[in-house]
C-alpha cells in the first residue's frame, strides 16, 4: 500500500534568491529510542511529541541526526561511527532510533549518526539518506516545484 508522506520546501538558503533549488525537501517526523519497541508491537514507538524537520537526501547514503535531538530523546547507548563528508571522514558516535511519520503511522528504524547539523547552518535536524528512500518512492517535478514522497515498503 502506498501511503503519501508530505514533504515540504525548506527555508531559502542565506543569499539565495528562493527558487525551487535553492528550497530543501523537508518532511516533519518525531524521532524515538525506545530500545523495546519492534515492528510487532501494535503501537508507535514513544516520543516526545516534538517534529523535527528532517531532509530528504538522495546524496547520502544513511541517517543522521544532531546532537540536540540525541540529547532530547535520550539516547545514551552509542558505538563508534565513521561519516563520510564533502571534507572527509569524521569520528562520530551513532545511536538506534525510530523516525515515527505519525500522520501516517509510519516507523523506519536505523542506526543514525550523531553529528553538529546547526553549525553548519542547516534548518533541519535530521538528514534521511537512501537507507530511507529505499522504501520511499521520491519524485521531484521541478517545473511544478513539488517534491511527492511515497512510503511504498
Amino acid at each position: 500500500m502506498l501511503r503519501a508522506i508530505p514533504v515540504r520546501l525548506g527555508p531559502r538558503r542565506v543569499n539565495q534568491d528562493g527558487e525551487f533549488v535553492d528550497r530543501p525537501p523537508l518532511i516533519d517526523v518525531c524521532v524515538s529510542c525506545e530500545a523495546s519497541w519492534s515492528t510487532a508491537t501494535a503501537r508507535l514507538p514513544q516520543h516526545n511529541g516534538i517534529m523535527y524537520p528532517a531532509l530528504i537526501d538522495t546524496g547520502s547514503e544513511a541517517t543522521a541526526i544532531s546532537r540536540e535531538i540525541a540529547l532530547a530523546i535520550g539516547a545514551s547507548q552509542s558505538s563508534p561511527a565513521v561519516l563520510h563528508g564533502f571534507s572527509g571522514k569524521q569520528q562520530c558516535e551513532a545511536v538506534d532510533i525510530h523516525i515515527v511519520v505519525p500522520s501516517q503511522n509510519l516507523v523506519f528504524s536505523s542506526r543514525a549518526a550523531v553529528t553538529d547539523l546547526s553549525s553548519a547552518g542547516h534548518t533541519f535536524s535530521i538528514v534521511l539518506g537512501r537507507s530511507f528512500l529505499q522504501h520511499c518512492r521520491f519524485t521531484v517535478e521541478g517545473p511544478a516545484a513539488t517534491y511527492q514522497l511515497l512510503w511504498i515498503a
